[in-house]
Formats: C-alpha cells, sequence, structure tokens
C-alpha cells in the first residue's frame, strides 16, 4: 500500500513551517537589536524622552555656550552631566548622536525583517522557506557570531 498526502495536509505542514520560521526571522533580528538597545521595561520609552530632552536642548543651546538654559527642564540630560559627558551640551550630543545611530541601523534592521518575513509568507516550498533563513544567517553572520 502507498500512503500519499492530501494537497490540504501540504498546505497545512507548509503554513506551519511559515510560523516557525517567521518566528525565527524576528528572534535573530531581535539578539541583532539586542547589541544597540537595552531591552527592559520601559527603556524604549526613556530613549525617546532622551532624545526630545536633546532636541529640546540643543534649540536653546546650538553651540553649547548659552548660559540661560534651564536645566531643570531636562532631567535626562541634567542627571547624565559627568556620567555621560562633562557638559548638559554635551550630553544632549551624545543622545543624539545614539538616536542617529539607532535610526540607520534600526531602520536597516527593520527592513530585513519585513523583506524576510514577506518572503516566507508568500514561499510555496519548504525549500524557499530555508533559503531565506539561510540568506538572512548569511547577512547577519557578523552580529550573530557565524
Amino acid at each position: 500500500m502507498i500512503l500519499t498526502r492530501s494537497s490540504a495536509s501540504k498546505v497545512k505542514e507548509l503554513a506551519a513551517e511559515k510560523v516557525v520560521a517567521v518566528s525565527k526571522v524576528n528572534r535573530m533580528i531581535g539578539e541583532v537589536r539586542l547589541q544597540f538597545i537595552t531591552d527592559i521595561p520601559g527603556q524604549s520609552i526613556i530613549y525617546a524622552n532622551k532624545e526630545q530632552e536633546a532636541r529640546d536642548y540643543l534649540a536653546a543651546d546650538p553651540d553649547g555656550t548659552a548660559t540661560n538654559v534651564d536645566l531643570a527642564l531636562f532631567p535626562f540630560i541634567t542627571k547624565e552631566v559627568g556620567i555621560t559627558g562633562p557638559t548638559a551640551y554635551q550630553v544632549a550630543q551624545v543622545f543624539m548622536n545614539l538616536a542617529a545611530v539607532w535610526r540607520q541601523v534600526g531602520s536597516q534592521l527593520e527592513q530585513l525583517r519585513v523583506h524576510y518575513n514577506t518572503v516566507i509568507s508568500t514561499a510555496v516550498t519548504q525549500g524557499e522557506i530555508s533559503a531565506a533563513i539561510d540568506d538572512l544567517t548569511l547577512t547577519l553572520g557578523d552580529y550573530l557570531g557565524n
């Protein structure tokens, strides 16, 4: 007796493989993101607040020479003077630079995540799914220690 699988069974198996692969893509991208950000509750809000404070501070003191800036308006900057940088101006510059770096890295990683999840969701064979995971692994190799 020869057993054959129904097309519905094959479609169901491929759908399950897609779910696993999308999860793997998201996990891989997440591992790389953690090399650039701190993933603890509330941290994304703090990053956004720091960037906004830095933007506002630099609008008030664009060249680091202002003497009339009310530092009470910039609690994140004030609390990091002497740690992140020696002056409020320098702390604000660091916050802005880190935000710019994250914008570049984050957008590149998000593009990869969306691209490979789309490739996987439109795959018609397990081989296409495997090829997508292999390609992403190669692309992220340096970040993942491969």
